[in-house]
C-alpha cells in the first residue's frame, strides 16, 4: 500500500492517496500503477464551495483509461453512486464547521485501485462595507457609496480546523480590486481594505482569498459595489428644539403657520466635505436664486405674505472637492394666505 497524503478544503490543496496492488503483479506493472496513480487530478466546481453549498468533484487522470474504469464515490464511508467512468459526482457541504468525507475509488482495467480521499472542512468569509458619507442623526440605515466615495471592506472569516475555530487575526488575506492583485495591502492579519470607489457609469469588483499559515484552508469571496445616487431630503426646523430628523417631508407640504424654516439634509455626500462645511448650498423660488439663511447655507425661512396659490424651493448641493456629486431636489409647498417669501 502506498499512501500520499493531499487534504483539500475547497481549494483542493490535501489528498489521501491509497494504492492496492493484486498479489501476484509483476514489479514493473506495480511501478506503473503507482505512477498513473500520482497523476490523478481532483477538482471542485465551485472552486471554493461554502457550507450547505451543492458541488461538483470530477477526477481525471490522462496517463490511464479512466473512460474504462469503474468508479466508486463514497461519503463518510458510505457508498453514494458506483459505474463506469462515473468521473463526476455532486453532493453538498456540511454545516459550518463540520467535515465531510468523499472517497473516490478508481478500479483499473488491469484490477488496480486507485484511491483518494479528501476531507472538507465547511469554512467560510463574509465581505462586508462601509462607504464614509453622511446621514441625518439617528438615520437607521447604512451609509451608501456613491460615486468616488472612501469605502472599507472587511473580510470576516469563519475558519475551522479539526472543529476549533481559527483566530482571524491569524489568517493570510490576498485582496485584488477591480481583478488587479494588491500586494502592499495583502498580508497577514490585513483582514481590511480601504479604497476611492469607482467613477461615473463603474463599479467595484472586490475580491479576497482567505487561508491559513500552512495552506491548508482557502476561501475566496467576490463583492461587486454599484455606486448609488445621492439624495436631498426636507426637514422642519424648530427654533428651539433644532430640525426634526425623524420625519422628512413629503415632495408637497401645506404651509399652515405664517413661517416655516426648512432645512436640506444631504444623503451619501463625502463626510468629510460635510463635516469641513464645504458643501455649497443654493436655494431657488420657482427657478429663481434667493438667499439662504445667513448663518447657516443648508436652512431657508419661509413666510406667508397674503394671497394664496404654490411655491416650488429647489435646493441644488454640489461638492467642490468631487465634481460628479451635484443634485437638485425641490418641494412644493401650497401656501393660503398669499406670495411665500424668503
Amino acid at each position: 500500500m502506498a499512501k500520499t497524503l493531499y487534504r483539500s478544503v475547497f481549494s483542493v490543496v490535501s489528498f489521501i492517496l491509497l494504492m492496492l496492488f493484486v498479489p501476484n503483479a509483476a514489479d514493473a506493472q506495480l511501478t506503473d500503477i503507482t505512477q498513473t496513480a500520482n497523476s490523478v487530478a481532483v477538482s471542485l466546481n465551485p472552486r471554493y464551495p461554502r457550507p450547505l453549498q451543492q458541488f461538483t468533484i470530477s477526477v481525471e487522470n490522462y496517463s490511464i483509461d479512466i473512460s474504462r474504469a469503474e468508479i466508486s464515490w463514497y461519503i463518510d464511508d458510505v457508498l453514494i453512486e458506483r459505474g463506469v467512468a462515473r468521473k463526476q459526482f455532486t453532493t453538498k457541504m456540511g454545516e459550518l464547521g463540520s467535515v465531510t468525507n468523499v472517497r473516490v475509488e478508481l478500479r483499473t482495467a488491469n484490477g488496480g485501485i486507485i484511491l483518494k480521499e479528501i476531507s472538507l472542512e465547511a469554512i467560510d468569509v463574509n465581505l462586508i462595507w462601509e462607504a464614509d458619507t453622511v446621514t441625518p442623526p439617528f438615520y437607521r440605515g447604512k451609509p451608501l457609496a456613491t460615486i468616488t466615495a472612501p469605502i472599507t471592506v472587511t473580510a470576516i472569516p469563519n475558519f475551522y480546523e479539526n472543529g476549533v475555530a481559527l483566530n482571524p487575526g491569524e489568517l493570510i488575506y490576498k485582496w485584488k480590486h477591480n481583478y488587479e492583485p494588491l500586494e502592499d495591502k495583502s498580508g497577514f492579519g490585513m483582514s481590511t481594505l480601504s479604497f476611492t470607489g469607482a467613477n461615473l457609469f463603474n463599479e467595484d469588483f472586490v475580491t479576497v482569498e482567505v487561508s491559513n499559515l500552512d495552506n491548508t484552508l482557502a476561501m475566496e469571496r467576490t463583492l461587486i459595489l454599484r455606486p448609488s445616487d445621492p439624495v436631498i431630503a426636507f426637514y422642519p426646523v424648530n427654533p428651539l428644539s433644532g430640525a426634526n430628523y425623524q420625519h422628512a417631508l413629503s415632495e408637497e407640504i401645506d404651509l399652515t403657520e405664517q413661517e416655516i424654516v426648512l432645512e436640506a439634509v444631504p444623503y451619501y455626500f463625502s463626510r468629510q466635505s460635510y463635516e469641513d462645511d464645504t458643501l455649497h448650498f443654493t436655494w431657488l423660488l420657482n427657478g429663481a436664486t434667493v438667499e439662504s439663511n445667513p448663518d447657516q447655507q443648508r436652512w431657508i425661512t419661509l413666510r406667508q405674505e397674503g394671497g394664496s396659490g404654490q411655491a416650488r424651493v429647489t435646493a441644488e448641493v454640489s461638492d467642490p472637492n468631487n465634481r460628479f456629486l451635484s443634485l437638485a431636489q425641490s418641494i412644493l409647498i401650497n401656501f393660503g394666505l398669499a406670495g411665500l417669501t424668503f
